[in-house]
């Protein structure tokens, strides 16, 4: 399989570099070289220009854009930009894989969903983002629906790693100095590990052609997010009992639980972002794990040595 994947440099793309390695023929398009991947499609994605000039230097089976626009408060004044990477681009991708019968598995957010329900979401749930982000995220997601691309949508929330900037490096981050942290407790989720999310898509990948090709919109978008839920309290609170048990801190810091009023941002956040993945999971036999995959990511950290500020 031949698989063309957007976003490389990022959290999840260089996860899905890990995983897909030796079992796919993957080309990366990435802004810059990528050490190890000698045949990247060298590409600033924010020049939408050069897309049509990129997709076909590589005759794709499958498309995964794991690229997007994530700054989620800087995309509250930069309009333009948000909807280029995350409606335009996904777009483009759609239209492409239409015209060369290319599959494309597209990653999305929990942010597409107000926020106001009391339950898990469901892909079939009432969306209704808030943000700028949530609704550029969304029309990105409308625009593959609405295209003859045989594509896959797959949500997921607070997605962290080893790597780039996240929740879990922040806050080992503030704590390795001592600092005293004041948490959001009231925002809820589910974590997701960037390589368990990775697998997810590995397991869509390989089973896509048993699968079959799923014709009505609402049976193509599928949640795919961490087992366990929690508050960035409890997210936090996680990290610091993960990172005392390995030895990356002397002792738990001191957390303090404050409410969103507490802590002001520009976007607004979801105040409730809880995926419901079983469905992910009946149709392609994987679940990411829970604060299992939080203490395995920061054991990888601690032998990397790569947990310092």
């Amino acid at each position: 399989m031949k698989i063309l994947l957007l976003g490389a440099q990022g959290q999840l793309g260089h996860e899905l570099l890990r995983v897909l390695h030796g079992q796919a023929e993957v080309r990366p398009v990435a802004r810059q070289p990528i050490p190890g991947w000698p045949e990247t499609l060298v590409t600033d994605l924010a020049s939408a220009a050069r897309w049509d000039q990129v997709w076909p230097q590589f005759d794709a089976d499958l498309i995964i854009n794991a690229a997007a626009y994530t700054a989620v408060d800087a995309a509250e004044d930069d309009v333009e930009n948000a909807e280029l990477l995350n409606q335009h681009l996904p777009a483009s991708l759609a239209q492409h894989a239409a015209n060369t019968g290319a599959k494309l598995i597209h990653v999305s957010t929990d942010y597409v969903f107000p926020g106001d329900a009391d339950q898990p979401y469901q892909e079939h749930d009432r969306t209704g983002p808030s943000s700028v982000y949530g609704r550029t995220k969304l029309a990105g997601e409308q625009a593959i629906l609405n295209s003859a691309a045989d594509a896959l949508i797959v949500r997921t929330s607070w997605v962290y790693s080893g790597r780039r900037q996240n929740f879990v490096r922040a806050m080992l981050s503030r704590m390795l100095r001592q600092q005293p942290l004041k948490v959001v407790a009231d925002q809820y989720g589910c974590p997701t590990w960037a390589r368990d999310l990775a697998q997810g898509l590995a397991h869509v990948a390989q089973s896509w052609p048993q699968v079959g090709t799923l014709t009505e919109a609402e049976q193509r978008v599928f949640h795919l997010a961490g087992a366990d839920m929690g508050s960035w309290y409890d997210f936090a609170q996680h990290i610091a009992q993960a990172a005392v048990e390995l030895k990356l801190l002397a002792e738990a810091p001191e957390l303090s639980p404050i409410t969103t009023t507490e802590f002001p941002v520009k976007a607004p956040r979801p105040a409730w972002s809880v995926l419901d993945s079983s469905r992910f999971a009946q149709q392609f036999g994987y679940r990411a794990g829970g604060w299992k995959s939080l203490y395995a990511c920061l054991e990888e950290l601690k032998e990397a040595r790569c947990w310092f500020p």
